[in-house]
């Protein structure tokens, strides 16, 4: 999981649930994660408080606080990775990726400004993503004409990493041409598994926005396969 988009609550609340899994009894007061996490105690109630919403809002009844312990109960359909995926997609961080992809001409005011967050709280999560970008060999940078910057291929690469693993199908929808890529893919591999032609349906989703935007890779150059962190 790629926890870089995630803001610091989300990421505390992922530790708690990771500590709680591993407790034998599947059971630990407040005073243990306090302990295990380093944070106080009425902040780790803040985030059971937020785990609990989010359960109450899919119906599941998988963890319960009693006596000031926090319990995780069996024969829930609760799923981390649907968790995850829910703490990515409200991120800002993902939020100003998300935007950046949609709109490459967009300015860091117009973007501070839907994201209805100050320019100071915007220039921190940027200076936050380019460290976390670098191993990609892309920056995020408002003085070019487009914010994201590098190799194409590095570019697209980013973005199908960032978006595998948060259920794809859910993000992408549906978009021009869809629907004959899905049966070519079909029509030369009958049998190809739901996972890689998930993996196929993004790939164009993110060449189909950025050749909209008027980035495309030359066909003309080798292409070779992008450095991966």
């Amino acid at each position: 999981m790629k926890t870089f988009l995630l803001c610091k609550e989300s990421k505390f609340i992922l530790e708690i649930i990771e500590h709680l899994h591993k407790a034998p009894s599947k059971e630990l007061s407040f005073k243990e994660l306090e302990n295990y996490i380093g944070i106080t105690k009425q902040t780790i109630k803040n985030y059971v408080e937020t785990l609990l919403h989010y359960c109450k809002g899919k119906k599941l009844k998988t963890f319960i606080v009693e006596n000031n312990k926090l319990k995780m109960l069996s024969g829930s359909n609760f799923n981390i990775l649907d968790l995850y995926a829910h703490f990515t997609q409200e991120s800002v961080k993902f939020q100003i990726m998300s935007r950046i992809l949609e709109d490459s001409q967009i300015t860091f005011t117009k973007l501070y400004l839907d994201l209805t967050i100050s320019r100071s709280n915007l220039s921190v999560h940027i200076n936050q993503l380019n460290k976390s970008l670098k191993p990609y060999y892309c920056q995020i940078n408002f003085l070019q004409k487009d914010p994201i910057q590098g190799e194409e291929q590095q570019i697209r690469f980013l973005y199908y990493n960032l978006f595998w693993g948060l259920y794809p199908d859910d993000i992408i929808g549906e978009f021009p041409g869809l629907g004959g890529i899905t049966k070519l893919a079909l029509k030369l591999v009958p049998q190809m598994s739901y996972s890689t032609l998930s993996r196929i349906r993004l790939f164009f989703h993110i060449a189909q926005i950025r050749g909209r935007n008027g980035y495309f890779i030359d066909s003309s150059e080798d292409y070779l396969l992008p450095d991966s962190p």
